[in-house]
């Protein structure tokens, strides 16, 4: 059975791991090769080479670099990135798994915002737990910067289809505490006059719009 492969592999940490494993092995064989013991720390972790155990793990540490970019804010990294490896717009992360534009928005980055748009990133975008957009998270934590400009991109206001049912007015105006006994701020019309100002004068509770932790 294969070993399981840490979600963030090390490459400097399997490179240690294969000379260990050369050393091992010339104990037995002293004329075992590096490239014997890389073939055998692939297979322990289930791949067929060294060539596409490392080309994983180099895909994998380049995804991370992407996500803890868009997270921090990073907007110049983040955009490094992109430019170097477009395809790397696609990732997604969290513990829910949100595209890159969810969790900037979510985080009012608005720089990296900015950077995703420029690249091309479909402005509305659904995540897959929530199926909710950017706009969605962006109400929802009353980033009111972020929220115009998502709505100047063409971001949907309505939001209508997210998971909980909600629409973006909604999740800006808290529903989830209306269910726990508490008044939200619900807004009359969907549109960018009265959206903007609810995100401005809503609370900022660290809830889920799902009651998720």
């Amino acid at each position: 059975m294969s070993k399981d492969l840490p979600l963030r592999p090390d490459l400097d940490w399997l490179r240690k791991a294969a000379k260990q494993r050369l050393a091992e092995l010339r104990r037995a064989d002293a004329a075992a090769k590096l490239h014997h013991a890389q073939l055998e720390i692939a297979r322990d972790y289930g791949f067929a080479s060294w060539r596409a155990l490392k080309t994983h793990a180099d895909a994998v540490s380049l995804d991370w670099q992407v996500l803890a970019a868009t997270l921090a804010g990073h907007a110049g990294a983040l955009s490094r990135l992109l430019d170097a490896h477009p395809a790397k717009i696609s990732v997604t992360g969290d513990r829910w798994n949100r595209p890159l534009l969810h969790l900037a928005a979510e985080r009012g980055h608005l720089s990296c915002v900015e950077a995703l748009l420029a690249r091309g990133f479909d402005v509305d975008l659904r995540d897959r737990l929530d199926h909710a957009t950017a706009l969605h998270w962006a109400a929802y934590a009353g980033r009111r910067p972020v929220a115009e400009r998502l709505i100047a991109a063409g971001a949907g206001v309505e939001g209508a289809g997210d998971a909980p049912g909600l629409g973006v007015r909604r999740w800006a105006g808290r529903l989830q505490d209306t269910r726990a006994g508490v008044a939200g701020v619900l807004l009359s019309r969907a549109d960018q006059r009265h959206l903007v100002p609810a995100l401005r004068a809503r609370s900022r509770r660290d809830t889920r719009p799902c009651g998720r932790p």
